[in-house]
């Protein structure tokens, strides 16, 4: 992997919350991640994240699951692609929670098989967007668990 102007061993063996901070601290202000959204303009949107905002981002974000659930608990992402999903995967890491990365529930055709991958999952917790919202709420409505799960908005 490639930072900058240097080589990262990905391999070293240092847990992934443990680059992101030290990243953080070296190259604060270097792009961590990028994403591009075709979704909303032909041409693709960009949107990038520094070392120091992905980590903050995902303190916050480990700070509000940790409010929610104990280590080692499950933690759904019913989230669409983007910058939000990588940032919940890694707040989800630094919380010590296991995050179960489904994809959002408003994507055609695949509803059995996010039914089925939710069940397994069990999770104590969803994370999801605003944007999303209401579907996520009749994809729960319809997984027919009586148990009523917290949903935290990315």
């Amino acid at each position: 992997m490639v930072l900058g102007d240097r080589l990262i061993d990905a391999t070293s063996g240092e847990p992934l919350t443990d680059l992101v901070l030290k990243w953080a601290e070296e190259r604060p202000d270097a792009p961590a991640f990028t994403f591009v959204d075709y979704g909303s303009h032909r041409d693709g949107r960009r949107t990038t994240l520094t070392w120091a905002e992905t980590h903050l981002r995902a303190c916050a974000t480990a700070a509000r699951l940790r409010r929610l659930a104990e280590p080692g608990d499950r933690v759904a992402l019913l989230l669409p692609q983007g910058l939000e999903y990588l940032i919940t995967m890694l707040g989800s890491m630094y919380a010590r929670t296991i995050a179960v990365p489904l994809f959002s529930p408003d994507l055609p055709g695949r509803s059995a098989r996010l039914v089925g991958a939710y069940a397994d999952a069990d999770p104590a917790v969803v994370v999801s967007t605003s944007g999303i919202l209401p579907e996520v709420r009749v994809f729960l409505d319809d997984t027919g668990r009586t148990r009523v799960r917290p949903i935290l908005s990315a």
